[in-house]
């Protein structure tokens, strides 16, 4: 046991769904605390690859919609809250190190083996919740659509995690390992979700150049 983190008994079959998510085998699964600190080390990444879809998609539907916009600052400003929040979780690994230094336990170690897990599991899901958000808001106020829709999955899915890295939690995990990983199930989900998205606005697209060419002929 460790202080200021749960035992990993209880964890155990959560923690090898992380584990078989990466194709690994281990016999037991991350703390709360290593868990949270994981996700708010992919969360940045998870964010830049959605910034970078909205950049994708901006530009497919700007050639029918020229009037939608993206505003960058809501979207920068998060991912330098997150950025800050990776850090601080990075700190509190190394703390944690100094902190137990006369022992075989590397919090800093410990929280970097789950990273990989997070990426693959967290970082589909956020994905798979945010194309989906992004593509309501684009059908109910597309002026906002690209700017804001990043933060209802941000807010879902993120916040739990410092208070986990915190240590301040207890039986949290099982939930939110979840919550985490199951939605985007690795990309399975995440990957036909974007192909469906790209395939409707290229067929816009398509309809709509080809309905200008019609009316010019006649």
């Amino acid at each position: 046991m460790r202080s200021g983190t749960m035992s990993r008994n209880g964890n155990n079959k959560f923690g090898i769904i992380f584990i078989v998510a990466i194709g690994c085998l281990a016999g037991c699964g991350p703390t709360e605390a290593e868990a949270g600190r994981a996700v708010m080390l992919a969360t940045p990444v998870a964010l830049g690859a959605f910034l970078g879809l909205m950049q994708l998609f901006l530009w497919l539907w700007r050639k029918n919609k020229p009037e939608l916009t993206m505003d960058l600052k809501p979207i920068l400003i998060a991912l330098g809250i997150t950025g800050f929040g990776a850090l601080w979780a990075l700190l509190g690994a190394a703390y944690e190190v100094q902190q137990i230094a006369n022992t075989t336990y590397n919090g800093f170690a410990g929280v970097m083996e789950w990273v990989p897990a997070a990426l693959l599991g967290y970082g589909p899901t956020y994905l798979v919740f945010a194309l989906l958000t992004w593509r309501i808001w684009l059908w109910l106020g597309p002026g906002t659509a690209f700017s804001w829709s990043y933060l209802p999955a941000l807010v879902a899915l993120w916040i739990p995690c410092p208070v986990m890295a915190s240590g301040l939690t207890e039986n949290w995990l099982e939930f939110w390992s979840g919550a985490w990983i199951y939605p985007g199930c690795l990309g399975a989900v995440t990957l036909p979700v974007l192909i469906v998205l790209v395939l409707e606005i290229i067929i816009r697209n398509w309809l709509a150049k080809r309905k200008k060419k019609s009316s010019h002929e006649s």
